[in-house]
């Protein structure tokens, strides 16, 4: 992950730009927050489709615990390949204080059980 702002690595330059310390890079975050979630709902899943409607709600400083939350919103069968169903989650990473910090909706290709049958 090539990111050179020095916000992200500067303690000095982040407080001389008004933050409290460095700056958590929103991709770190973002990247540990999914992969809290991959475990419970994608692990034996298939190919990730992609991230949807990504939010980074305010800055995120080291230290702090982060917990993420995640629920199924769709399922649909593939409209391509009938043997496969289409799963999208919205997940949200929350701070200690039960703020939201990061929010997303992230789509996997997932193997039908039993193909053929409606689930």
């Amino acid at each position: 992950m090539l990111h050179f702002n020095p916000i992200y690595f500067n303690r000095d330059y982040a407080k001389a730009h008004g933050h409290p310390d460095i700056v958590v890079n929103p991709h770190l975050l973002f990247n540990t927050v999914l992969g809290m979630s991959v475990q419970d709902c994608s692990e034996l899943g298939g190919p990730f489709l992609g991230v949807y409607d990504l939010v980074y709600d305010r800055p995120v400083y080291p230290g702090i615990t982060v917990v993420a939350r995640t629920e199924t919103v769709e399922k649909r069968l593939s409209s391509s390949n009938p043997n496969n169903g289409i799963v999208t989650w919205r997940t949200e990473g929350f701070d200690s204080d039960d703020k939201r910090i990061v929010g997303f909706r992230r789509a996997n290709l997932i193997k039908l059980r039993n193909p053929g049958k409606a689930s």
